[in-house]
């Protein structure tokens, strides 16, 4: 499983980043998943890809927001839920912690 973000994925793949850089991506991963923050992401897996949009918040703070996309997103697998389910998973949990300060679900 691969995650990353535009410029990341631009840099292991050589080029540009869009639909065609996750594409290129998968030969490095049966699952790639892009990030691309309010926007939500791009998920490919079994040469599928699906854009999967956001989560509406008023973010406060980034910190943490991408170990929080991992967690939701792998959490999401070990259930058994497709790629495009534990993408939308991981966009919400993603969206609660950058509306917070900090990286606490609690504050």
């Amino acid at each position: 499983m691969l995650f990353g973000n535009r410029d990341e994925l631009a840099l292991l793949t050589g080029g540009s980043c869009d639909e065609d850089c996750v594409s290129d991506a998968a030969a490095l991963a049966p699952t790639v998943v892009m990030k691309m923050g309010e926007k939500g992401c791009l998920v490919g897996w079994g040469g599928r890809y699906e854009a999967v949009p956001g989560v509406p918040v008023k973010a406060v703070d980034s910190t943490g927001a991408g170990d929080a996309f991992a967690a939701g997103f792998l959490h999401g697998r070990l259930e058994g839920a497709s790629p495009v389910d534990c993408a939308r998973l991981a966009n919400s949990v993603a969206a609660r912690i950058v509306s917070v300060e900090g990286c606490s679900y609690f504050s």
